[in-house]
């Protein structure tokens, strides 16, 4: 209940699209009513040019061709506007040229009639060309409802005087007839970019949910309960991701094998955003599946490559690295594919572990890879991560660093003692994480940044 009386108190920015809708609607048939008054008008105006032919003299075949544009272009909006009706986009751009363009033929017109009229008559028509170039910066700004709402009220009287009263000047009636037309374009552009605005606003919202709702089923999908196995006291784990986006590609993992094996592995995904986000839960929901049937290491990264490279048609790859823990003896088996180093800390110690790498996954099927042991101590830390932590850049484009790291993840710059629920291993991520903060100094994060750390403790005397 407290949702729906939330829904019945719309915001401001609610108030504000529902007024621009009302707008929208209360238009909706401008751009066909306000034409086809137009080309009526022009009609009148071209047959009373061909009754009146006294009135034009010389100039009659003049003026006839200017109605006769005038009466084609307002045809052509109204055919081209049914065709693209429903296409707000392209009834945009069309308005966007047309009016700038048919303002620019007036105002050429404009010179043509005033100078040549002058070369006849020797009188320069100053009004005429006044009147026609003012149109031209208004409609280049796109404010042309500004300029025919104030010479609206001049218009309905002229429109008066040329119905009963044949005597009235020319340039007037000419300028009438293109304000006309200017009104029309404005009417309809102002519309439509009203309309425009809204089917932006309307497309953002919709991303921006879809995103919301993808970086929630990805987080979902991360394990995140943490200490992840309470009854096991041979080790402490943490883990965590900071997506770039709204949306990453990096992911972590950690799974129990049997009752005496701990697997657990960081991964990078080449692509960002959503195609990115897909590929990671699909590299991660075949990684495991592998994994929990036995396989070794090695074993599951040949047959994830495999089956990663298949429908891969976006050329998307995965770098990782895998290990799985004997809890009882501290012996890591290990594989990497392509991914960067983890950090040993040992006595105070940090160091990377630099195995061997092999492909990265999807890059090319058929792919073996080699299997590495690694000999943990009571005591100590190993620390997994994503190249957008020693690759995170501050504010003079510096990066984080490799040495940075293994600086600060050495000689008591960690408490050895357990800090808060999450242990050592908490405590070595936060670590690192604060100092990325430090280090970018407010700079934009541009890739994602993943951590998963293990403190090895090995099994007690009483067990």
């Amino acid at each position: 209940m407290e949702s729906l009386r939330i829904m019945d108190k719309p915001d401001n920015k609610t108030r504000k699209e529902q007024i621009l809708m009302t707008t929208y609607r209360s238009s909706i048939g401008l751009s066909f009513v306000y034409p086809a008054i137009a080309s009526i008008l022009q009609v009148f105006m071209l047959i009373f040019c061909y009754t009146h032919a006294q009135l034009y003299g010389p100039y009659a075949r003049r003026y006839s061709m200017f109605y006769i544009t005038f009466l084609t272009a307002s045809v052509i909006f109204i055919a081209v506007s049914l065709f693209v009706k429903k296409d707000i986009e392209n009834r945009y751009k069309i308005l966007h040229y047309a009016n700038p363009v048919f303002a620019a033929y007036s105002f050429f017109w404009a010179l043509l009639v005033t100078f040549s009229d002058f070369g006849i008559t020797g009188v320069l028509d100053l009004v005429l060309f006044t009147t026609y170039s003012m149109i031209i910066p208004i409609s280049l700004f796109l404010l042309p409802l500004v300029y025919a709402l104030i010479i609206s009220v001049a218009d309905v009287v002229l429109l008066v005087f040329i119905i009963v009263n044949t005597e009235v000047g020319l340039p007037i009636i000419n300028t009438i007839i293109f304000f006309i037309f200017q009104f029309i374009l404005g009417i309809s552009f102002i519309r439509l970019r009203i309309r425009l605005s809204e089917k932006m606003i309307e497309e953002k919202e919709r991303i921006a949910t879809e995103l919301e709702f993808a970086a929630q089923i990805q987080t979902s999908i991360l394990p995140s309960d943490f200490p992840p196995f309470p009854e096991r006291s041979e080790f402490e784990l943490f883990a965590s991701m900071n997506a770039a986006k709204e949306v990453g590609g990096d992911f972590y993992d950690y799974y129990m094998i049997g009752d005496k094996t701990l697997g657990f592995l960081v991964a990078d995904v080449s692509g960002k955003s959503i195609p990115g986000a897909m590929f990671m839960m699909r590299g991660k929901a075949v990684i495991k599946d592998l994994a929990e049937t036995g396989m070794s290491p090695a074993e599951v990264f040949s047959a994830a490559n495999n089956k990663l490279c298949e429908g891969n048609d976006t050329c998307l790859f995965i770098t990782a690295w895998m290990g799985y823990l004997d809890i009882e003896t501290g012996v890591v088996h290990a594989v990497n594919a392509g991914h960067n180093p983890p950090v040993l800390v040992r006595d105070g110690k940090a160091e990377y572990v630099d195995f061997e790498h092999g492909m990265m996954m999807a890059a090319m099927s058929g792919m073996t890879y080699k299997e590495h042991t690694l000999q943990l101590k009571k005591g100590d830390i190993l620390y997994l991560y994503t190249d957008g932590v020693t690759e995170a850049i501050d504010p003079d484009e510096k990066q984080y660093g490799d040495d940075r790291l293994l600086e600060l993840l050495s000689f008591g710059n960690v408490s050895p003692s357990p800090a808060g629920a999450n242990g050592v291993a908490g405590a070595v991520c936060e670590t690192v994480k604060s100092d990325i903060v430090r280090f970018v100094r407010g700079a934009e994060q541009f890739d994602d940044i993943t951590m998963l750390c293990i403190r090895y403790l090995g099994v007690t005397e009483s067990e």
